[in-house]
């Protein structure tokens, strides 16, 4: 479980009809949990998360507070990757993600990923991506990945 405080540091935002103002998060709270499962070369896990933040709006020029608000927000994802064999592997995830702002629909997500390890350092993938609510919104990657 983390806590924070942020009073005093502000943020600017713009609110719909182009009005200005800052806003604090004056506290946050977030918690959550993870899991791990082996089954030979098969790794299945995930996480949930649960977030609360205490925002405050003020007006930018007098710094006169506006508004108090509580919001929340939940997240999670569960992933399995495979080995076939030493040089490939697969991967599967799904993630889901409910914002704090009621406006802003569900988000969901399904990732699949193949990759092969082509040396210690190297790493080529082709990679699909695709938004679950809105079916035209989709990637298809093919990504080079190394590291120095």
């Amino acid at each position: 479980r983390y806590t924070g405080r942020g009073p005093g540091i502000d943020f600017p935002v713009t609110s719909p009809t182009g009005e200005s103002f800052n806003q604090q998060d004056t506290a946050s709270q977030r918690g959550g949990v993870y899991g791990s499962l082996y089954l030979g070369d098969l790794n299945v896990f995930g996480v949930a998360l649960h977030g609360k933040d205490r925002l405050r709006l003020f007006d930018p020029a007098t710094g006169t507070q506006i508004s108090t608000s509580n919001t929340t927000y939940d997240s999670w994802f569960v992933q399995a990757d495979y080995v076939f064999a030493p040089p490939f592997q697969a991967s599967v995830r799904y993630e889901q993600l409910r914002p704090a702002d009621p406006s802003v629909p569900l988000l969901k997500t399904l990732n699949a990923n193949f990759s092969f390890l082509a040396y210690a350092n190297i790493k080529l993938m082709l990679e699909y991506n695709r938004d679950l609510q809105n079916s035209s919104n989709y990637t298809v990657a093919g990504v080079l990945r190394a590291a120095f």
